[in-house]
């Protein structure tokens, strides 16, 4: 992620699953949920069985879902150097390190891409900084550091398992319930995993605040971001 060249694409984790449906997919909620009562409640509140979020992801999926938002990513650093002097660039930084994606992490890339569907590439990730110092001083940004201090991605991790660690906690009761969850559980179950991404999103930004400072932050956020 630091420098020119497009970095390689995370490690996707395969974790421990009781198996596929009958008709060959893997789903968070099988298909035996989505029969009778509550089956034809979610269904009348347009959910599917079928939706991407409830698939669980293989090889390809994985593949297919980080190219489309490596393009979104290209085209915003494109459009953002677009405008800047010639001579001037800014290079994408991730907040969250991309190790936090690949098999040496293999617990926080499981959480990241099969429980939140996150990836490194995207917006709540991502700053925009200057690749060098001539452009930091027109942008007052600092430059990119192209790296992280010292420990700074096992940190991350543990916060990141700690933030799974409670989901997990509150989710695993409900899905416990099988065929005996009853729309409360599926609202609850949408309230936790949405609470779950902006935990993650959140200690992202917070962590990047206290290594670049809040100023830089909201600086940043307010300049490419608008807010």
């Amino acid at each position: 992620m630091f420098g020119r060249r497009r970095a390689a694409k995370p490690a996707a984790p395969f974790p421990p699953h009781p198996g596929p449906d009958h008709d060959g997919k893997k789903r968070v909620m099988p298909l035996e949920i989505w029969e009778g009562e509550l089956g034809q409640q979610m269904r009348e509140l347009g959910l599917s069985p079928d939706d991407e979020r409830n698939i669980i992801p293989d090889m390809s999926d994985y593949e297919r879902r980080f190219d489309e938002r490596q393009a979104e990513l290209d085209a915003c650093v494109k459009q953002i150097n677009a405008q800047l002097p010639d001579g001037m660039e800014v290079i994408p930084y991730a907040m969250l390190s991309w190790a936090l994606w690949n098999q040496q992490y293999a617990e926080t890339a499981d959480f990241l891409l099969n429980t939140c569907d996150m990836y490194p590439v995207e917006a709540w990730n991502t700053m925009m900084l200057p690749a060098d110092e001539k452009c930091a001083q027109m942008l007052n940004l600092p430059v990119h550091p192209r790296g992280y201090p010292a420990g700074f991605e096992d940190h991350c991790a543990r916060i990141v398992l700690e933030i799974e660690a409670k989901h997990r906690a509150e989710i695993d009761p409900i899905l416990a319930l099988g065929t005996n969850a009853g729309m409360d559980d599926i609202s609850r179950h949408g309230e936790i995993r949405a609470n779950t991404i902006r935990s993650v999103a959140g200690i992202a930004a917070g962590l990047t605040s206290v290594i670049l400072s809040e100023e830089v932050y909201f600086r940043h956020q307010k300049l490419f971001r608008g807010g």
